[in-house]
């Protein structure tokens, strides 16, 4: 996020704002998307050079509009962004309704160019990524496929300062993921401040992100450094539309007179269903456009079973304890609905206890679990539904009849089921006497 104050159509950078110190940022391809009145887009990636936006034949992004010239505008990477560059164009080009002549555009950012918006979107998590060959980084450490590849997109992004978006589960390391982020960052040498979205009531939480007379808020505190706004669904639309101002303007809303808000970089995660909240209309798209510019999501621990034991013996280092081959197998054969966050529980209640609690009975959990280890992609689908079809009618049946105290009749009345049905079922199951 870059810090201006608006003077009329150009953009003047405060000798307030608080440099990002590192080594150089890498130029991150975006997708150029162009959107008419009409509904129709067409789309151009830029990995390299310029794209060129006109009505000309040679426009990379080429428009039909009358009010667009041939030779409009231009986009080019720069480290950070992209710039836009007007090149004298007849009626202009806009950002936030004013007309510019040069400005650096962050991915997430839209402009518009007589009746088309423009988009750009980052490309960087649609482009094909060998995992990284690291078991540790920032903090993280696995040894799975689905995480290394994340680490993989964390090196990819080394140096940048783009938003990103971590979605997952509870307990899953959101966190620690942010923390990695920052650590690669230029920001790494800047404050990390961390805000949970959903532990305050709208009024405080607005105090808490923008400050009041008595105290600067989060957004000034993490100037140099990272802004990491954990649980980002939980904010209402007010401060969600108070948030996407102060991306799009550098400065807190309503508080001109405290002046442009140092650069920060901004992370933030959500559980999983962002795109519900968006198609119900719930949650700001300019938002989360402004900061899903990179999107990541963090896989559930029983996704990543590999994960499972460098991770418990890690925790099991920090309590002072060892944990056996016996105990590393019976924490794999585990559930795990609390992810990671339970993991370092148990392993923490082990250390105290010499034993392992009872595992968490979470129904959902546990039946993705014997689903995960039943399916064998070597058997016919069908031959192999109606296999899982038969054990769990016998289950059923059998702890049906156990209820019911073998009566027939009774069981019958708690399952909703024919008699003569039931009784030819326990037949083929071989459960009637």
């Amino acid at each position: 996020m870059q810090s201006r104050a608006k003077q009329g159509g150009s953009s003047q950078f405060s000798d307030k704002t608080l440099p990002l110190k590192g080594r150089a940022e890498p130029l991150l391809p975006v997708l150029v998307r162009a959107m008419d009145p009409s509904g129709s887009s067409s789309t151009f990636r830029l990995a390299a050079g310029v794209c060129l936006i006109g009505t000309s034949k040679g426009a990379h992004v080429r428009l039909k509009d009358p009010a667009v010239s041939r030779q409009h505008c231009e986009l080019e990477l720069a480290p950070g962004g992209v710039v836009l560059t007007d090149l004298e164009s007849t009626n202009g080009t806009y950002y936030l309704d004013q007309r510019v002549d040069r400005i650096v555009l962050t991915a997430g950012s839209s402009f518009t160019v007589g009746s088309a918006t423009i988009r750009l979107e980052s490309d960087v998590d649609r482009t094909s990524i060998e995992p990284s060959a690291r078991r540790e980084l920032g903090g993280l450490l696995a040894d799975s496929l689905a995480m290394r590849r994340i680490f993989a997109l964390i090196e990819r992004l080394g140096g940048s300062t783009v938003p990103v978006l971590i979605e997952g589960e509870s307990g899953v390391g959101k966190d620690m993921c942010a923390r990695a982020l920052h650590a690669t960052s230029v920001a790494a040498n800047g404050p990390f401040v961390s805000v949970r979205c959903s532990a305050l009531g709208p009024e405080a939480l607005g105090v808490e992100l923008f400050g009041d007379a008595a105290r600067p808020g989060a957004v000034q505190q993490a100037g140099g450094g990272t802004l990491f706004l954990d649980h980002l669904d939980a904010l209402s639309s007010a401060l969600q539309q108070q948030l996407l101002e102060l991306l799009e303007l550098g400065a807190v809303p309503g508080k001109d007179a405290a002046g442009p808000v140092p650069a920060f970089r901004l992370l933030a995660s959500s559980a999983p269903g962002m795109t519900d909240r968006l198609n119900a209309g719930t949650f700001s798209q300019g938002l989360y456009f402004r900061i899903a510019v990179v999107r990541f999501v963090m896989p559930p621990l029983r996704e990543r079973r590999e994960d499972i034991a460098c991770l418990a013996e890690r925790f099991a280092r920090d309590f002072g304890v060892e944990l056996g081959p016996e105990v590393i197998e019976q924490l794999r054969g585990r559930a795990w609905p609390g992810n990671v966050r339970e993991l370092r529980g148990v392993v923490q209640a082990y250390a105290a206890l010499g034993v392992l609690p009872a595992p968490s009975r979470v129904r959902g959990s546990l039946i993705d679990l014997a689903l995960d280890e039943a399916v064998d992609l070597t058997v016919p689908y069908a031959a192999q539904k109606d296999a899982l079809v038969d054990r769990f009618a016998r289950r059923y049946l059998e702890a049906l009849m156990l209820r019911a105290g073998g009566n027939q009749s009774v069981a019958c009345r708690l399952a909703d089921l024919d008699r003569t049905y039931l009784g030819k079922m326990l037949a083929k199951h071989g459960l009637k006497e």
